[in-house]
């Protein structure tokens, strides 16, 4: 049995990505290890219209919607998800990514988990979203995040994935049945989770021999092709904006709205 599975929360604006990331796991996987989290009954009805027969699974956000609603939807999928299956790990992924082969992807995931290592890089462009992450740790706890991470932004320089086990505890460390309520936009869900994990000694940081706008991948198209394939194929992440060649464990590709 697969220990592992997607996630991704989705609104009507994206409900075309959304179509078209489903149909390519029902086109390379045979299973329906895959979650939408929607706002609404109504959003949910309206999208299985559209989809009719693919396989997925599907879970109701009813909390408040508020400028962090995709990290809530993120956080409330993961709690229903792995409080209501089997799964150990959750690979969250937003809804214009598409999958581009079939890999062991339960494998992979496994294989994260156990040696969890957060590629990170000099980002021009990113201070306000680190700095906001940071306010769910105290002043000591934060010190010793940006000793170890040095300001360096690993947002999507790999599929986020989540373990149950930590997710669990990371929940009750930053008091979520609380804290929620001042959740914003700033506030991405792996880089507090991320935040999380370092503090704990639960995941190291590799820094990345690249300065750019944003992540190292979401930057790709700004970086000279040799050292992009370079840098990428140092470490082997599991996913891309725009295939390469030579992509050992990729298979999939995000931000397919750009």
């Amino acid at each position: 049995m697969k220990h592992s599975c997607f996630l991704s929360p989705v609104h009507e604006g994206k409900f075309n990505y959304a179509h078209e990331l489903i149909k390519s796991y029902n086109h390379y996987y045979d299973d329906d290890h895959f979650y939408f989290v929607f706002s609404s009954d109504d959003e949910e009805k309206k999208f299985r219209e559209i989809t009719k027969d693919l396989r997925y699974r599907t879970i109701i956000y009813r909390g408040d919607i508020t400028p962090g609603i995709i990290t809530l939807k993120k956080y409330h999928g993961l709690l229903e998800a792995f409080s209501k299956s089997d799964f150990k790990n959750i690979a969250v992924i937003d809804s214009d990514s598409i999958f581009i082969k079939n890999i062991n992807y339960d494998t992979l995931f496994g294989e994260y988990n156990s040696n969890i290592i957060l590629y990170a890089n000099k980002s021009d462009y990113t201070n306000n979203i680190m700095t906001s992450c940071l306010d769910y740790f105290n002043q000591e706890e934060r010190k010793k995040i940006e000793s170890e991470t040095k300001n360096c932004y690993f947002w999507f320089n790999e599929i986020p994935i989540y373990e149950k086990n930590k997710f669990l505890e990371f929940i009750k460390y930053i008091n979520y049945t609380e804290n929620h309520k001042k959740i914003s936009w700033e506030n991405f869900d792996f880089l507090i989770y991320g935040y999380f994990l370092i503090l704990m000694d639960y995941a190291k940081i590799s820094i990345l021999d690249i300065n750019s706008s944003l992540s190292f991948l979401e930057s790709q198209k700004e970086i000279d092709t040799n050292k992009f394939e370079e840098i990428f194929n140092s470490y082997n992440p599991m996913w891309i904006m725009k295939s390469i060649n030579n992509m050992k464990n990729c298979f999939m590709e995000f931000h397919k709205d750009r």
